[in-house]
């Protein structure tokens, strides 16, 4: 089996946002692009990445007062409405640097996907960002996108 690389198999278009933007920012831009996966930038330099995972977990804590899995229709109808307006102007005060995750896995576009496995797994994540040779951000690699090549090249045997 030929090992597909990082590079051939990558979404490519990377979105960024500025640490300093609002959540609501990062909201708006996430649903205006389609991406659930935002590059996080002060003055142009990649420090971190924010996941709709992470913002629709910040919500729920922030505004509804509850983890996701604990957030129920009993849980929002007991809130009182005073309390759920306090806690929407704290979130609306959080900046994206509040909730990102610092530092980013990356992974040469040139890898075999069979290595972008290894440290989506060693990681405990999701995505990795792929890099040029010259270490800049090229695309998107996605646990997704590597089983369903894995798969495809599979039946293709």
């Amino acid at each position: 089996m030929n090992i597909p690389k990082a590079g051939e198999i990558m979404k490519k278009g990377i979105y960024s946002i500025e640490a300093s933007a609002t959540l609501l920012e990062a909201a708006q831009m996430m649903l205006k692009t389609g991406t659930s996966l935002l590059v996080v930038t002060d003055n142009s330099k990649p420090i971190g990445v924010l996941s709709s995972g992470e913002l629709f977990n910040s919500f729920c804590l922030h505004v509804a007062g509850h983890f996701p899995d604990k957030l129920t229709k009993e849980h929002l109808m007991a809130e009182k409405v005073e309390a759920v307006n306090r806690r929407s102007k704290e979130f609306n005060g959080l900046k994206v640097r509040d909730i990102m995750t610092p530092k980013i896995k990356t992974i040469k576009a040139s890898q075999g996907i069979d290595e972008a496995i290894s440290v989506m797994k060693a990681n405990d994540i999701r995505r990795l960002m792929v890099e040029d040779e010259k270490g800049n951000l090229v695309g998107i690699l996605t646990r997704n996108d590597t089983l369903c090549r894995l798969m495809e090249s599979l039946s293709n045997e």
